[in-house]
């Protein structure tokens, strides 16, 4: 029960338990545990080749031209260029293509949404390291895909059940990788 603003236990939350097994229950869920903060893309799992994919099929779909592998890497080790978004602007610059980052956005999320690429992604912590990792932490996701793409994901790979909390880049307006407030959001 949550109390009303002005009464002197606004601050307070009572719960009632109505089975006696419920008490060992509720004891566990409020025991604290530590956080453990995961970005998923690199970390939980390996999204190299669908990403790849989708950034040389927006490029061709903007510029009727291939974009091969090599000039993609080529990108990301240009500093400052790890995200998609800069890579392909980088990307489209070089080749004195200029196109609308929300339109660029569009088209890398419709390419990747594709099972036949989305598919592609692997994954780089077995369940049952998460699972172990789960009963002594609160495992939490900071990402910066949205959130159907995040649930398609950790659906896909049986994972979604250990992670307690998730800030994705429609909940969040920061940027999830670089942004300190990322971290306060999820606290």
């Amino acid at each position: 029960k949550k109390y009303n603003k002005k009464s002197p236990f606004a601050n307070h939350l009572r719960i009632c338990i109505p089975k006696t097994g419920g008490v060992k229950y509720i004891l566990e869920l409020l025991n604290k545990k530590d956080l453990l903060i995961f970005a998923l893309d690199g970390i939980i799992l390996d999204n190299q080749e669908s990403y790849n994919q989708a950034v040389a099929g927006t490029f061709k779909h903007f510029t009727g031209f291939e974009c091969n592998i090599g000039q993609i890497k080529q990108a990301k080790h240009i500093v400052g260029y790890n995200q998609y978004i800069d890579i392909l602007k980088y990307l489209f610059e070089q080749s004195e293509y200029y196109i609308d980052t929300k339109n660029i956005e569009k088209v890398f999320s419709d390419l990747l949404s594709r099972p036949e690429i989305k598919d592609k992604e692997k994954l780089l912590i077995s369940k049952e390291h998460l699972e172990r990792l789960s009963h002594e932490y609160d495992l939490v996701i900071c990402t910066e895909r949205n959130k159907f793409e995040t649930n398609y994901s950790l659906e896909k790979f049986e994972i979604k059940k250990f992670f307690h909390y998730m800030v994705t880049k429609d909940s969040f307006t920061g940027e999830c990788k670089s942004d300190n407030k990322s971290v306060c959001e999820i606290l």
